[in-house]
């Protein structure tokens, strides 16, 4: 059985509070949070108070729309999180970047500079490529 941490209310109206902003800055229709306001104790849009009894239609339909985008917004970021590159990673591309390509040549003409090597292979016989893919070859092996 998998072991989850619970999380307290206060955990989640930090989240709430770091994601509302981001949510509403994104949200297609701004003009419906006039007829809304977020309670941090339910985690969720609520229709405000005194609203003009001719809008209430639009509130509950909007109410139900904002609501729906909140719980897709918040889904879409938990699942970000657990995608996130761990600690002491980098994002790579799988082709070799013509910038990576030209360090490591660059590395190579430096340290073989009037030096002689005793190795298997020259160091101009170096493929960085080959090496770029064994990297990435090696990383998703270690994924499955």
């Amino acid at each position: 059985m998998e072991n989850k941490e619970i999380t307290t209310l206060e955990q989640k109206q930090a989240f709430w509070a770091e994601q509302l902003p981001n949510f509403e800055a994104k949200y297609w229709l701004p003009s419906h949070f006039e007829f809304l306001a977020f309670d941090m104790d339910q985690g969720n849009y609520v229709i405000k108070d005194n609203l003009d009894p001719s809008f209430e239609d639009d509130a509950t339909e909007i109410w139900h729309r904002v609501n729906t985008g909140w719980a897709m917004w918040k889904k879409a970021i938990k699942f970000t999180e657990q995608q996130a590159i761990p600690e002491g990673f980098v994002l790579v591309l799988k082709e070799l970047p013509e910038m990576v390509d030209f360090k490591l040549t660059d590395y190579f003409s430096d340290i073989s500079e009037g030096e002689t090597y005793d190795a298997f292979v020259k160091l101009t016989e170096i493929d960085n490529k080959s090496i770029y893919k064994a990297m990435i070859e090696a990383q998703e092996q270690s994924r499955d």
